[in-house]
């Protein structure tokens, strides 16, 4: 099908935003006027620019017309923002190219104008702390119906979720439609936004001002743009298409696209099964869920793999906690393993494709310390692409006590949980949630943690119901501050409250007061699930699967980051087979890089060790003939033997 180009004569003022930015970033920056592209064509898009103040006439699809249609904003990862100004002098569609020309006249008092707006507006960031961007809003937009794109179910935008504010990420959000503020310091804008309140509150205390060098001004904005799906032309029919709608991976190798109208063989997916190995973690859990997944005939369907693990470090933050703590002589560090654990389902039909569905971050504590065999539920997050689905929480449930039993089997004895129910919105692990998805409250969700230790018990694992935070008998204030350290935990921040309210002079046993008044109101937020009634005397983890360590899957950021910057989203069944593919290459291509560095470090440390023998063995004494076949032997033997650990 053709798309419906609509062809517009009128002055055309081109952008160049370094990527697609929000529609209250375009409007700021329309006095800069660098080169821009033109050209449709993904392959001419470094060739293709214009210089300032000339007139264009292109030929554009109208992806958004506003309320007064006189303006016409056309967001394309490849065009950038282009905006259609001047309605009064364009010509209605007549099938021509022709367009008024400028006179010279009104072009030199245009731009005596824009330089005029610039030198103002950057004179009011230099006496003010605060720029007002100006603000759009969604209900005073009306958008173009969309025929064009058969492909899909009508819903070209990407959907607006939550983000945490860095006054207090924990509690406080910026939902959509709200206004928040972001820092630009020294000419460059932070990944740090605040909302109205906070920023109110900073503002009262002056603590939002330029200080020495340091120059600091927010930005005010408006959390409602949306961003159109990514489309693109297919270069035989040069229709467009929505890459999520063609399952079409933008990866090194693709050179052009072409729409599945035009080549109908089936797009080349991959299975988390067959790209992701398996691990004595993954076939434990899967074995442990046989029964339940046989039951709902999903067992063939489902796969549970390890998506990335490796050694982290969390680190106490700078200030009085770490005074403390060096008082105390606790250690700042507190190593630990870090696993990412991931669900895939097959979609029903004959494609069948995978869909990611459940996701877990837990933390291991191996070391020697008061944590030592200890693990830290640091992450869960689900959405709806469970099938059976009126069995998706007994399904969910399963899993983690499916992890619950691996652990214990390994040399485990207890799981650290902070619950903290999600709002609406919010993305833990999985951006874009559906619309209608169902958020539990802080006691429902407590229950179904504990019908999780139920199902758990049922199946014959040796567990104990969740119980509070407890002292233990003689323990030290080094030892409980230093077991109750989990980073992203509440007893980080409960210590911290502690510091501030505390006197100068205090004992432990009003630390230990403390502990247990802040355990009792927490109870349900902050707990332990048991494996074994007491603590062992001897923990020895035995843990044979190797490690894979990941950028992109080791942390929750890092994890959320990759999504948002692939605009990967699980809200509906299309958008999670593709995403689900973007991430499984993405994590394939990440540890074949990584086994590649190895096996060259390998080469490196064979070649080092070599080297070290060859000049050990030239400068041994003739005194030393006798023991010659012995050292080489020795030497040998070290070199192969760190060839096999590595």
């Amino acid at each position: 099908m053709s798309v419906n180009l609509r062809k517009f004569d009128g002055e055309v003022i081109f952008y160049n935003p370094e990527g697609i930015k929000t529609a209250a970033q375009w409007s700021k920056d329309r006095i800069d006027f660098s080169s821009v592209v033109v050209s449709t064509d993904q392959e001419e898009l470094d060739h293709t620019t214009v210089q300032p103040g000339v007139n264009y006439s292109v030929y554009l699809t109208a992806d958004e017309l506003d309320a007064n249609n006189t303006k016409i904003r056309c967001h394309n990862k490849y065009l950038g923002v282009v905006l259609f100004s001047d309605p009064e002098e364009r010509k209605k569609v007549n099938g021509t190219n022709k367009r008024k020309p400028t006179q010279n006249g009104d072009g030199e008092a245009k731009n005596k104008k824009m330089a005029r707006n610039g030198r103002e507006k950057g004179k009011a960031e230099e006496e003010g702390f605060l720029e007002e961007v100006p603000q759009s809003s969604s209900a005073n937009r009306r958008s173009f119906e969309f025929d064009d794109f058969e492909c899909c179910d009508k819903e070209p935008f990407y959907r607006l979720d939550n983000f945490s504010c860095a006054a207090d990420s924990t509690n406080c959000r910026v939902n959509e439609g709200d206004t928040y503020f972001a820092l630009k310091e020294n000419g460059e804008i932070k990944r740090e936004w605040l909302c109205k309140k906070h920023f109110d509150e900073m503002r009262s205390k002056g603590e939002v001002g330029s200080s020495g060098n340091n120059r600091r001004v927010w930005l005010e904005h408006l959390h409602d743009h949306r961003e159109y799906e990514l489309k693109k032309m297919c270069s035989l029919c040069s229709t467009w298409k929505h890459v999520v709608c063609e399952n079409f991976c933008l990866d090194e190798d693709t050179k052009s696209f072409v729409c599945q109208s035009c080549d109908p063989l089936p797009r080349k997916m991959i299975s988390a099964a067959t790209a992701l190995h398996e691990t004595y973690l993954s076939k434990h859990m899967e074995k442990y869920c046989k029964r339940l997944f046989d039951e709902l005939r999903c067992s063939s369907t489902t796969s549970i793999r390890l998506i990335a693990s490796g050694e982290s470090d969390s680190i106490v933050p700078e200030g009085p906690l770490t005074d403390w703590f060096n008082e105390l002589k606790i250690d700042l560090n507190h190593p630990f393993v870090y696993k990412h654990i991931g669900v895939f389902q097959q979609s029903t039909g004959p494609e069948k494709e995978d869909m990611f569905m459940f996701s877990m971050m837990v933390r291991e504590y191996v070391n020697d310390g008061p944590k030592k065999g200890t693990t830290f539920l640091y992450y869960l997050d689900t959405n709806q692409r469970c099938s059976p689905s009126q069995f998706r929480s007994k399904i969910y449930q399963k899993l983690l006590a499916s992890y619950w039993d691996y652990a214990r089997s390994i040399g485990f004895w207890k799981c650290f949980v902070y619950m903290s129910a999600p709002r609406k919105g919010d993305d833990y692990l999985f951006s874009g949630h559906p619309a209608n998805q169902n958020y539990l409250t802080d006691d429902h969700l407590y229950e179904w943690y504990q019908k999780a230790v139920e199902s758990a018990r049922r199946e014959g694992t040796t567990i104990y119901q969740p119980k509070k935070i407890c002292v233990e008998e003689n323990e030290t204030v080094a030892h409980l501050a230093d077991r109750l350290f989990y980073e992203n935990g509440l007893w980080p921040d409960m210590l911290k409250v502690y510091l501030d309210e505390r006197e100068e002079e205090t004992g432990e046993e009003d630390f230990i007061k403390f502990v247990e008044g802040r355990s009792e109101v927490f109870k349900n937020s902050v707990f332990f699930v048991d494996f074994y009634p007491e603590k062992p005397l001897n923990i020895i983890i035995l843990d044979r699967d190797q490690l894979y360590p990941s950028k992109i899957a080791g942390t929750r950021e890092s994890w959320i980051d990759h999504q948002l910057e692939q605009h990967l989203q699980f809200d509906t069944e299309r958008k999670t087979k593709y995403s689900t593919q973007i991430q499984l290459r993405a994590l394939v291509k990440e540890r074949e890089e990584n086994k590649n560095g190895e096996v060259d470090e390998m080469e490196d440390d064979r070649t080092s060790h070599l080297l070290f023998f060859l000049i050990l063995m030239s400068f041994k004494s003739p005194t030393d003939s006798n023991r010659g076949t012995n050292e080489q032997q020795t030497g040998e033997l070290y070199v192969c033997q760190r060839s096999t650990n590595d």
